[in-house]
């Protein structure tokens, strides 16, 4: 019920005891189905305060409720209300100067036995406050006599409830399809670049060129699974570059604010490029990233950890 205090734990967060209450404040013996032993409802425990927080007096079964004494069982005061101005003309349930929170124990509480009730306060939890992070990169340096892929730009952004965007500014989904909305916690927006050789192999005119990545993923150092996904990236002027954007980072959407459970995010990150030359669809590794983002210190740092050669490239 409500303000009741029904799971009790130690210093560790382990269960000691728990209880549950009737609504006028009667405790539920345990049972064989639901309130066992094995979940801790037949566990004695030194803790006083039981029904709304009342102390219970366990030789008279009687709650304390501070002016007066509150009997559980019946669902009434074993005295009147000593104030008198509780009493509402406006509203004769008042007058009954034994009754419980005027029969409503759902959702009224008495702290005081002085009160015909009063809604009790619900503190809701406020959104944790995310500052923009701070992003490292650590790049290779632009060498445009071989296919490769170069990270040139990257902006960290805190979110707040907010719809996450990729590199290209359009709204990031999930795996089902639905608009990742309402996240909280830090990610990063990383801008890729495709670079191939006037004089290498290079994408038929007119073709799509796609990066396509395979992340492997540990949470806190457990494995956390992974994914794969293509980027669409777009031509610049020269026909010589493509460009395209994703996003890095740790979200949550807990509708609480409280951000990500996770504290500490590591991802392997393998980029290649899928194009297509003389009429023919090739997939070239480019290069390995390896991606930190971290919650408690607010960073994301990515740094490359393989180039590929250029006599490992497809000619």
């Amino acid at each position: 019920m409500l303000e009741s205090p029904r799971v009790i734990t130690d210093a560790s967060e382990q269960v000691i005891s728990r209880r549950d209450f009737m609504p006028f404040g009667e405790q539920l013996a345990p049972d064989a189905t639901y309130r066992t032993a094995s979940l801790k409802y037949d566990n004695g425990d030194n803790i006083r305060q039981k029904f709304t927080g009342y102390e219970r007096d366990e030789e008279t079964g009687l709650d304390f409720a501070e002016a007066r004494y509150y009997n559980n069982k019946h669902g009434r005061f074993t005295a009147i209300d000593p104030l008198l101005a509780s009493g509402k003309s406006a509203n004769p349930q008042t007058f009954n100067r034994y009754v419980y929170t005027m029969n409503r124990p759902l959702i009224l509480t008495d702290s005081t036995g002085m009160q015909t009730g009063v809604k009790p306060k619900v503190e809701k939890p406020q959104p944790k406050t995310f500052t923009t992070p701070a992003v490292k990169i650590e790049d290779n340096d632009r060498n445009e006599s071989i296919i490769q892929i170069q990270n040139y730009g990257i902006t960290g952004k805190a979110l707040n409830g907010e719809q996450v965007l990729g590199g290209d500014g359009k709204p990031i989904t999930k795996g089902n399809g639905k608009s990742a909305d309402k996240e909280y916690g830090i990610i990063a927006n990383v801008s890729y670049q495709a670079i191939f050789a006037r004089d290498g192999i290079r994408p038929d005119e007119g073709t799509k060129v796609k990066l396509r990545e395979d992340v492997t993923e540990t949470l806190d150092g457990k494995p956390g699974g992974g994914y794969s996904r293509e980027i669409e990236l777009k031509s610049n002027e020269d026909g010589n570059s493509f460009y395209g954007g994703d996003i890095v980072g740790l979200t949550n959407s807990d509708p609480d604010g409280q951000g990500p459970s996770t504290k500490v995010y590591k991802a392997e990150q393998k980029l290649a490029l899928a194009i297509t030359v003389n009429g023919k669809d090739i997939e070239i590794e480019v290069r390995t990233n390896s991606i930190e983002v971290n919650m408690e210190k607010n960073t994301i740092d990515i740094k490359e950890t393989t180039k590929i050669e250029e006599e490992k490239r497809p000619k």
